[in-house]
């Protein structure tokens, strides 16, 4: 007993004398499931949309030697949202929405064919809209979405074309507001 005791005491003195410090660079930049947005399943439970916060390299500062930080005192503030699709039957991994971005609160449609999510670009939030196999999407229209900070206000789809958003009209109160699918059609950024 005693000479496991020693050598337990000598491996964590060992692995304290090796250590280093933690670099300067890697603080806020490791990736980490979102918080922001819950894994879904698609109805037909062949897809599974989920969030991942990935440091973000447009709010990072450069040092001689290639190092980078992020100037922020909460890490989260240098980080964007990033959403994927799993394809339970093929493996495949798509990213959903534009680079960059903040993408948050996935919502399958009732056929499993599309994915209804906000996007966080320039300081507004709207509805963005991808669709399987490749899960290549737009924006739908230019109208700015104002969810709340927390799962369970994602868009809602009421059929396979269309879905309802919380908005804010000019006078920021708050209505409903139904938009259809106009991606198909080539009207992404038309309103409706």
């Amino acid at each position: 007993m005693r000479n496991a005791y020693i050598f337990c005491l000598l491996t964590l003195l060992s692995a304290v004398c090796q250590a280093q410090p933690f670099p300067l660079e890697m603080v806020g930049a490791e990736a980490k499931f979102s918080l922001d947005s819950r894994a879904v399943f698609s109805p037909d439970g062949r897809y599974v949309a989920f969030g991942v916060t990935e440091p973000s390299s447009e709010k990072a500062v450069s040092l001689p030697g290639g190092a980078q930080i992020r100037r922020s005192w909460f890490p989260f503030d240098a980080s964007a949202d990033r959403l994927f699709v799993v394809d339970t039957q093929t493996s495949e991994v798509y990213p959903l929405g534009p680079t960059g971005s903040g993408a948050i609160r996935p919502s399958f449609s009732p056929d499993s064919q599309k994915l209804a999510f906000y996007v966080e670009d320039d300081g507004r939030t709207r509805l963005y809209r991808s669709q399987a196999p490749d899960w290549q999407g737009a924006f739908v229209g230019q109208l700015e979405i104002h969810p709340r900070k927390w799962s369970g206000d994602e868009p809602r789809w009421i059929s396979d074309e269309q879905v309802l958003v919380e908005t804010a009209d000019p006078d920021n109160s708050k209505w409903l507001h139904a938009l259809a699918n106009r991606v198909t059609a080539g009207k992404a950024d038309e309103p409706v």
